[in-house]
């Protein structure tokens, strides 16, 4: 016998009940208020995934439901039935499978942010328009100047020795489209630290 609580369709109001295996071992009775309400077979009727001990549902034919938290129970009664043992209370109930799921969870974490951001973030940069580009860069260099950036001190001479650098070594390595107009922006940035 399995102790519960047994709601009518459409209303959150309980009756006690509980749910019985009938003598042939295949038919299921349940009844409320000590007398029977529902005899028919177990295959009739719909029950949740088993997950630690979190309270059971069994749906009826009739869409009223029957509730436990007593699980052994439940699965003691349903042992011969397609619902007796559950993947999911398996896994969660061997601790080798929950170590190999967490492993698994780690490294798809790990390959996520090692590989999958970065590609996808490089998919999407170079997908984007130029132009978007353009109003992105504008946007982010407009707003870091009014929090955090000042006015380059170095020298006039000394930033165009760095931008003659620039010109020279670094953009014709990169420079494949020759329709992109790079600009070289000095700033002064205090690292504060606390």
């Amino acid at each position: 016998m399995v102790t519960g609580q047994w709601y009518p369709q459409g209303s959150a109001n309980p009756s006690s009940a509980q749910l019985y295996l009938a003598k042939n071992g295949t038919h299921y009775i349940i009844e409320v208020h000590h007398k029977i309400q529902y005899q028919a077979e177990l295959t009739s009727l719909k029950l949740s995934d088993r997950l630690g001990n979190v309270e059971r549902k069994i749906s009826l034919e009739d869409g009223s439901v029957f509730a436990s938290k007593d699980n052994d129970g439940i699965d003691a009664i349903f042992k011969s039935n397609k619902h007796a043992t559950h993947l999911l209370h398996r896994l969660e109930s061997n601790i080798t499978w929950v170590f190999i799921a967490l492993i698994i969870t780690i490294l798809t974490l790990f390959s996520i942010f090692k590989w999958g951001i970065p590609a996808a973030s490089e998919t999407i940069a170079y997908s984007l328009p130029h132009k978007a580009n353009q109003l992105i860069a504008s946007g982010t260099l407009s707003l870091l100047d009014d929090y955090l950036f000042e006015e380059s001190n170095l020298p006039p001479e000394q930033r165009a020795k760095i931008r003659q650098h620039f010109k020279d070594k670094l953009i014709s390595l990169s420079n494949s489209d020759e329709t992109i107009e790079y600009k070289l922006h000095f700033r002064l940035w205090y690292l504060w630290l606390i």
